[in-house]
């Protein structure tokens, strides 16, 4: 019989289960997860960049299949013939800056100009009394005058040229100086004003040629960007003021009013393409600097050094792969806005498109922040190309009717004179001519309806009443009486 012996075997420690070996699979487990969640990480990052980027070429795509790239030689053409920037940068010279040598000097120049376009402000303004009274314009105007004269043939040499562009910045790519604007617009009141002189002292005839450099002025004014849109835009309305003022004091001869016209019908093709333009330069400039900060584009020296002037980097940031969403978001909104805002493009859509657009950008998130900075100003200029757009068919056929009333009494109705063909309201929504009725033999008025598109019969909007968009914009014709 078999007898069973109990053997006491003791436990030997299992290697691959000792402490060192569990940590040490803890440790290799651990990196391979981490190292594994990197690569998906990356990966995704790329994926990610890959997405943001081919967003924006699409986008991009879609504006050069509809002719509106924002590509600076579609913008600006090749460097333009700046034939005449010298001579009117020698009329800047003779008339010197006003503004910070002689205020009381800018104060004339702005009263004689305020005198001719905005009659009831000048009274406003330049009640009597104060060292703003028209006895100091009268004193001070007469040597700001002098100096414009001794410049006269520069200036004309200037008028007469085509192409220039006054002092643009020429590198990589052209970046406009906001100084030469103000040039512009300090030529230009010197000029007003001299024809406001000139009508005060019966010189009609000077008053008008005036006025005709004054337009050709706001013509060659090619800026493309947002703010040189506004500033012309704020040019062609003090014209239209002008000739209305102008005409009720006497009227131009033939040639002086064929070249009016046909500088008023340049300054409206200009206008009508001059927002979408000026959104498309935006575009262009902002994906420069956008590039230039992500690192997708090496600056010239020129383009550091403008984008320096203006405090932006030229340093590629730590994070600037955050911005790819950022300039995703610019470039397709703003895509969008230039598509819309085409030149022939209805004014109703327009306004809902950006209308559907400014709620998009309200709903971005703080990883978009230079687009919810810049869109809503941009946006906000659209109706400005409307009013232009109006202003300068108002002063088309405003001129156009009082030369009918050269040697009769104005038409009573729009048909009466073949001759004249009103254009299209801009604000109307159905697409109707602009609106004429007349007062008297003497009197007429012109009138688009204006912003809140009801046409109310000719008044004007009360600008200090809640609804300023309330009224129509007006051009009144008042000749003198026929001998």
């Amino acid at each position: 019989m078999a007898t069973r012996t109990d053997v006491d075997v003791s436990e030997e420690p299992d290697p691959g289960t000792s402490a060192g070996r569990i940590v040490k699979r803890l440790v290799v487990g651990c990196a391979t997860v981490l190292a594994l969640s990197c690569l998906s990480m990356c990966g995704g990052c790329w994926m990610w960049s890959r997405t943001q980027r081919r967003v924006v070429d699409e986008e991009l795509a879609r504006l050069e299949e509809a002719g509106l790239a924002p590509d600076w030689d579609q913008i600006l053409g090749p460097e333009p013939d700046r034939n005449g920037a010298d001579a009117v940068n020698r009329v800047f010279e003779a008339v010197g800056d006003l503004w910070e040598r002689d205020e009381q000097e800018a104060t004339a120049v702005d009263g004689m100009a305020a005198g001719l376009t905005d009659p009831e402000g000048y009274e406003e303004q330049f009640g009597p009394g104060g060292w703003n009274d028209p006895a100091l314009i009268d004193e001070k105007l007469p040597g700001v005058l002098a100096r414009l004269a001794s410049s006269e043939s520069s200036l004309e040499e200037a008028l007469a040229a085509d192409g220039w562009r006054f002092d643009t910045s020429w590198g990589e790519v052209p970046f406009p100086e906001v100084p030469h604007l103000m040039q512009v617009r300090e030529l230009g009141s010197i000029l007003i004003a001299r024809a406001s002189h000139a009508s005060a002292e019966g010189r009609l005839d000077d008053a008008w040629d005036d006025l005709i450099r004054y337009a050709r002025l706001a013509e060659l004014l090619d800026d493309p960007s947002l703010i040189g849109f506004l500033v012309r835009k704020a040019m062609t309305g003090v014209l239209v003021d002008a000739t209305e003022q102008l005409l009720a004091r006497g009227l131009p001869s033939d040639e002086q009013a064929d070249r009016l016209g046909a500088h008023l019908e340049r300054l409206e093709r200009a206008t009508e393409e001059g927002y979408a333009r000026a959104l498309r330069t935006e575009l262009a400039t902002a994906l420069l600097i956008f590039d230039g900060l992500i690192g997708d584009r090496d600056l010239d020296e020129e383009t550091r050094r403008s984008l320096s002037a203006e405090g932006l980097t030229t340093q590629v940031p730590i994070f600037s792969r955050l911005l790819l969403a950022d300039r995703r978001a610019y470039v397709t909104i703003l895509g969008r806005a230039i598509r819309a805002t085409a030149a022939g493009g209805d004014l109703a859509t327009a306004e809902r498109a950006l209308g559907e657009i400014d709620d998009e950008v309200e709903q971005l998130g703080v990883m978009t922040p230079i687009t919810r900075l810049l869109l809503p100003a941009l946006f906000a200029s659209h109706r400005k190309r409307y009013q232009g757009l109006a202003e300068l068919r108002l002063a088309r056929a405003g001129l156009a009717f009082a030369l009918a009333g050269r040697d009769a009494n104005l038409p009573s109705r729009p048909g009466e004179v073949t001759t004249i063909e009103i254009a299209r309201d801009p604000f109307s929504r159905l697409a109707e001519p602009l609106r004429y009725q007349r007062i008297d033999e003497r009197r007429a008025l012109l009138w688009s309806v204006g912003e809140d598109g009801d046409d109310d019969r000719g008044r004007e909007p009360d600008f200090d009443a809640i609804d300023d968009e309330d009224g129509d914009i007006v051009f009144e014709i008042e000749l003198k009486p026929l001998d």
